[in-house]
């Protein structure tokens, strides 16, 4: 099995200032993404506000991305929605498009009532879309859903055939580290916190997928360079440098709230947030900002070449 490899954007949606899908936009993302060295995208998760789409959207800026994207671009698909045949049909469309992986996540309303449910749930999305490998999306601190990921790993290996890992966005180390030690050359976990990338590296990971890589992918492109030469105290600079400025996008609303409205200041804007999330009042954009000069935020945003 090829395993993930490198970093992977958690694309935002682009809107247009009516909250319709800026489609149009696409291309721009994709030229920016390419420029600050992301491997691939994900597309209509959390950080695209996949929630707030309709399916028909979701399909559109699938097609959208698909088209514009050149082969060497990796393209994963977010196809969680709360009623199990809108999910399918997602599935399904992002199965015909040939993408690089399925990612599924759990109801956010009616929840399963343990991880047999959940594996239930996920199969009967995905079963028969033979050859597009399946991931599951494990975000507990939004989907309000939280089993053991090694046991879902277990069952995955008993349900469905094309299953290929877990988008792993939690803090618990220690069962990252039980995941990535099971089966390994047939699973793979992609890590999704990515203010915890260097300590996840340090157990195994090859892939991350987060928000903050649409901006600073510069950044962790350097650290994970680092890590792979052994150069500790390097790798460890370049983690304090991106949390010094991740915590600030935590204060004002974290990677989709925090994170859109960065995108505006940096000058590669995706439009406003869709309800039911906000967007920031013009006095937090000029607080934010005020606190990111005070990081090296603008020397790490799609520079190529970063010196310490």
């Amino acid at each position: 099995m090829q395993k993930t490899k490198g970093l992977i954007s958690a694309a935002f949606t682009p809107f247009h200032r009516d909250f319709s899908v800026n489609y149009p936009h696409i291309p721009q993302q994709v030229k920016q993404l390419m420029a600050g060295g992301v491997s691939g995208t994900l597309i209509c998760g959390s950080t695209g506000e996949g929630y707030s789409l309709s399916v028909q959207e979701r399909m559109q800026i699938a097609e959208v991305w698909r088209e514009h994207i050149p082969d060497n671009f990796s393209l994963f698909v977010h196809v969680g929605h709360n009623a199990i045949p809108e999910a399918r049909t997602l599935a399904e469309h992002a199965h015909r498009m040939g993408v690089k992986g399925i990612i599924v996540s759990a109801p956010t309303y009616f929840k399963p009532k343990n991880v047999e449910d959940l594996m239930a749930y996920c199969k009967a999305i995905v079963e028969g879309l033979e050859g597009t490998p399946v991931y599951y999306y494990h975000i507990p601190s939004l989907s309000g859903v939280h089993f053991s990921m090694l046991r879902l790993l277990e069952l995955a290996s008993e349900s469905i055939p094309d299953f290929r890992g877990i988008k792993y966005t939690y803090e618990d180390l220690d069962e990252l580290q039980q995941c990535l030690q099971y089966q390994p050359q047939a699973y793979e976990i992609v890590f999704g916190r990515d203010e915890l990338l260097l300590s996840a590296l340090q157990l195994g990971i090859t892939g991350a997928i987060g928000s903050t890589y649409n901006y600073m992918a510069p950044l962790f492109n350097e650290m994970m360079q680092a890590h792979r030469r052994g150069d500790s105290e390097k790798a460890a600079f370049f983690q304090q440098e991106a949390n010094a400025i991740i915590k600030i996008i935590i204060r004002y609303g974290g990677g989709i709230v925090a994170g859109k409205a960065m995108m505006d200041m940096l000058g590669m804007g995706c439009g406003p947030l869709r309800l039911p999330l906000s967007n920031l009042e013009p006095q937090e954009m000029q607080e934010m900002e005020s606190a990111l000069m005070n990081t090296k935020l603008m020397q790490y945003v799609n520079n190529p070449t970063i010196e310490r």
